[in-house]
């Protein structure tokens, strides 16, 4: 494998710093950009859902627009590969981003009812195109062994950037969550040309890629996918790429819920105050902090049965914590919000790098499409099921997440038995 983005193969002291100093090129572009767009993510992210309320969207529209979200992604899943291909990773990210990210924040900002927000999750579901030609980059010509770390800096670049929540806080007790969150908006996308324009240019196409695309560049789109269907049986033939997706189906499930749902049920079951759902955010971007420091470095995607098991066991025990929780719990929502983090902080980064490790390097970024469609055919429906569940008890999206993490810890014990009788095979 190509390690050009990689300066050295040493690896004193800690391996997540020692990652950090050594990537330049496209994974250092990718990695020192990302803040660009997590600072404005953690502005806003813990007001979404309580924003579409104060513009009078009932929690079933909140559920509907998380499930367009969800069906465009699994739309645009099937394209991102073919493009990435067409186009190459550095034209596909700057184009699909535009559309993504850049518009969906500005009509974010100027937001009147639910249509707004309808089109703007139909738009920003085209991030699953870009996210493609932007994994390429990171992953190409980077050390496999180096995946696990690479992941994690990613999310540290998130969860540094999750300090600036406070200044939702005193914002939002000052100007309310309306006017707050189109300022906040505003900023975002104004922050997404910055980042696009950085990566851009600061990027060089991989080999694969420049090969990919004068392999493809002069076949047609819709020709390109229809003769993908041949990788897409192989995939689905292959039980541990089966087992990959669905672990990462599972994470998308209980993310999604958390962030659209999660809120509500703080809001309006715990009877907490709107200001102190960015008090959690940072508590959460904290405690994920400090768990990816001194956690992540131990870890290796060779070895993930028992911190993924561990992860999934503490989620659900944090989950059945909140349905028993009585209103005005504020110091057990802090202690469930710190155990979450230490969960999610092997989870996301192991999921991920799980993902990665059983794709083939050649058909990385048509596999990469079709392993996002095929999360998004199990994780779409659930945006509508957990507003519906909302709807009737703002705790019954969590009691949702507790069986779907269920479902995450059978695969995972299946996955490692598959790789396991692989490896005695070999």
């Amino acid at each position: 494998m190509n390690d050009r983005g990689l300066k050295t193969q040493k690896r004193p002291g800690n391996a997540l710093i020692d990652t950090l100093k050594s990537v330049h090129g496209n994974q250092r572009a990718c990695l020192f950009t990302e803040p660009l767009y997590a600072i404005p993510f953690n502005l806003f992210i813990p007001f979404t859902a309580i924003y579409m309320a104060a513009l009078g969207l009932s929690p079933f529209q909140i559920g509907i627009v998380a499930t367009l979200n969800m069906a465009s992604q699994m739309v645009s899943a099937l394209f991102g590969g073919v493009l990435a291909d067409k186009l190459g990773r550095r034209r596909a990210v700057i184009t699909f981003d535009m559309l993504c990210w850049v518009l969906p924040h500005l009509i974010w900002s100027f937001a009147q009812n639910a249509s707004w927000f309808y089109v703007a999750a139909l738009l920003n579901g085209m991030w699953r195109i870009s996210n493609v030609s932007f994994s390429s980059l990171l992953v190409e010509e980077a050390d496999r062994d180096r995946l696990v770390h690479m992941y994690a800096l990613l999310n540290i670049s998130g969860l540094i950037s999750g300090f600036v929540s406070p200044l939702s806080f005193f914002l939002v007790r000052r100007f309310s969550v309306v006017p707050t969150l189109r300022v906040v908006y505003f900023f975002a996308f104004a922050m997404m040309l910055l980042k696009n324009a950085i990566l851009y240019y600061k990027t060089h196409e991989t080999s694969v890629a420049i090969r990919r695309k004068k392999e493809t560049g002069h076949i047609n789109v819709f020709a390109r996918l229809w003769d993908s269907r041949g990788l897409l049986k192989t995939m689905l033939q292959s039980e541990k790429i089966r087992l990959a997706i669905g672990i990462m189906a599972c994470t998308l499930v209980v993310k999604n819920v958390t962030d659209n749902f999660w809120p509500l049920f703080v809001t309006d079951k715990l009877l907490l105050p709107d200001e102190t759902l960015s008090l959690f955010n940072t508590v959460r971007s904290l405690s994920m902090l400090l768990c990816t420091l001194f956690l992540i470095p131990r870890m290796s995607v060779r070895r993930f049965k028992r911190p993924l098991l561990a992860a999934f066991s503490i989620y659900i025990v944090v989950d059945v914590m909140y349905l028993l929780l009585p209103q005005g719990a504020f110091a057990f929502l802090v202690l469930g919000t710190f155990m979450e983090a230490f969960a999610l902080s092997i989870i996301i980064p192991m999921s991920s790098s799980i993902e990665a490790s059983v794709l083939d390097d050649e058909e990385r970024a048509r596999m990469l499409s079709f392993s996002a469609m095929l999360c998004m055919l199990f994780t779409a429906p659930f945006g509508m099921v957990a507003g519906w569940l909302s709807r009737i008890d703002r705790a019954l999206p969590i009691a949702l997440n507790a069986c779907i993490l269920l479902l995450a810890i059978y695969l995972t014990l299946r996955l490692h038995k598959v790789q396991e009788s692989a490896y005695k095979l070999s």
